[in-house]
């Protein structure tokens, strides 16, 4: 009896001692990839979405060629919510890429774990095919012609 309880002692310290000398934000030491929680989701999803939101914002083009498009959201029955248009000159667009694609795995997760599902649009959303710098920023240009 006395070896199951040193037995069991010691997997309590085991276990209570289990994530000394992890580095904050490592998937031991935090659920910090993990959220579990709806409203944890939700307002990491808010913050990445203000985040490249920033980035697109904070672009500034010099002529047409800077600019370029990426693809944002999820349509329930396929394709984009929209376009970002973005000036490729300062833009770190594979940060940019990466964030789009987490923010659109995030909001498809969403919409497939809600009644949303049910009511979704379906409308199709054409990428831009005539961007322009205006007053540095990228911006869909259509002719009044």
């Amino acid at each position: 009896m006395n070896k199951y309880l040193a037995l069991v002692a010691l997997i309590l310290v085991g276990a209570t001692f289990q994530n000394c000398g992890q580095k904050p934000g490592s998937p031991s030491s935090q659920m910090d990839s993990n959220y579990t929680n709806p409203q944890d989701i939700q307002f990491k999803q808010d913050n990445l979405r203000a985040n490249i939101e920033e980035m697109v914002e904070q672009s500034r083009c010099e002529t047409a060629t800077d600019c370029r498009s990426i693809a944002f959201g999820n349509k329930l029955c396929g394709g984009p919510t929209s376009y970002l248009l973005y000036s490729a000159k300062d833009t770190d667009e594979d940060e940019l890429a990466n964030m789009v694609s987490e923010y659109n795995e995030m909001e498809r997760e969403d919409q497939l774990n809600t009644d949303e599902a049910l009511t979704g649009d379906c409308g199709f959303i054409a990428e831009p095919e005539h961007i322009a710098c205006v007053q540095n920023s990228c911006t869909n240009y259509i002719s009044q012609n």
